[in-house]
């Protein structure tokens, strides 16, 4: 069997969100609105939910438990915003199946 470059698993998919890619997309931005809502716990429970890979996802754990506890005992508030994103679609990969 000849080798790939690279193979990729989705291991998620809504098919009411559309294509793959569509529904890639919008579980990434469900794990964006809880990174720009600081919501720690409800990040931690995305990640053991949909095992979404996110590039940096255990630096933006340690951050959004940083925020809080900067918000808990020292009352300063940060706000937290995604200004640009090249999302999935824009990376070159190839999908493989395994026979």
């Amino acid at each position: 069997m000849p080798r790939t470059r690279s193979t990729c698993i989705i291991a998620y998919h809504e098919p009411q969100c559309g294509e793959i890619y569509q529904s890639i997309e919008a579980l990434d931005r469900r794990g964006m609105q809880l990174i720009e809502a600081q919501d720690a716990a409800g990040f931690a429970s995305y990640q053991r939910e949909y095992g979404n890979t996110i590039c940096g996802r255990h630096p933006i754990a340690v951050l959004l438990h940083s925020l809080a506890e900067c918000a808990a005992k020292h009352a300063i508030a940060h706000q937290c915003r995604f200004v640009q994103c090249a999302g999935r679609r824009s990376m070159p990969w190839k999908c493989s199946r395994r026979a």
